[in-house]
């Protein structure tokens, strides 16, 4: 799998692997909805946001253990426009993306839609 460098800047303050966000910042108590694992041969990545709030993507390059927050330089987050009614389309992340991808909502509830092959 190829090395990934990310240059978020200012970088947020992550939440471990696995983990919600912080109760403060711009993402205060945004719950995990899924995580999609590294995979060194994934042609395609795809995620769409269908709640009517913002979802938040981390990217890392998966070699973060579960519980542990990614050194700097080794996470980034997209956030994916909120959609204006429920299940309808919202912001879209494409790309060949290999690495481990979490998808996080606002509420236990949001969907965000998360495409892989």
């Amino acid at each position: 799998m190829s090395t990934f460098k990310f240059f978020s800047n200012p970088a947020l303050t992550l939440p471990a692997i696995g983990a919600p966000f912080a109760a403060s910042g711009p993402y205060a108590s945004y719950v995990l909805l899924k995580t999609v694992q590294a995979d060194g041969v994934r042609m395609e990545l795809s995620a769409q946001n269908l709640s009517t709030s913002v979802a938040v993507l981390i990217l890392d390059d998966g070699s973060t253990a579960s519980g542990s927050v990614p050194a700097a330089g080794k996470a980034s987050t997209i956030s994916l426009a909120a959609a204006s009614v429920a299940g309808g389309v919202g912001g879209v992340y494409q790309d060949k993306f290999q690495g481990r991808v979490q998808a996080y909502g606002a509420l236990p509830t949001s969907q965000v839609a998360v495409y892989a092959r």
